[in-house]
């Protein structure tokens, strides 16, 4: 699992995919086929190729508008599959 550190930001392509992950409080995401789990401490979400688990407190989902959509909360990892 990758520990997210404040002042993080990074943005990852891949099959036409992007994440752009802001501090450790606020990540938005391009390209997402489904949300497979979303609890407030867990949220997981389908892409073509791979699938992101997001690990936290208080998650919440935001913006959900055709593939596109942004998680708020705080972030304590972020696990790729």
């Amino acid at each position: 699992m990758a520990k997210i550190k404040q002042d993080v930001s990074s943005v990852v392509r891949g099959d036409q995919s992007q994440i752009e992950i802001m501090g450790n409080s606020r990540l938005t995401v391009e390209g997402c086929l489904g949300v497979e789990e979303y609890r407030p401490e867990t949220v997981k979400l389908k892409f073509k190729s791979f699938s992101l688990r997001i690990f936290g407190e208080n998650l919440v989902l935001s913006n959900l508008h055709g593939g596109s959509l942004m998680v708020g909360g705080r972030f304590s990892g972020l696990d790729f599959d």
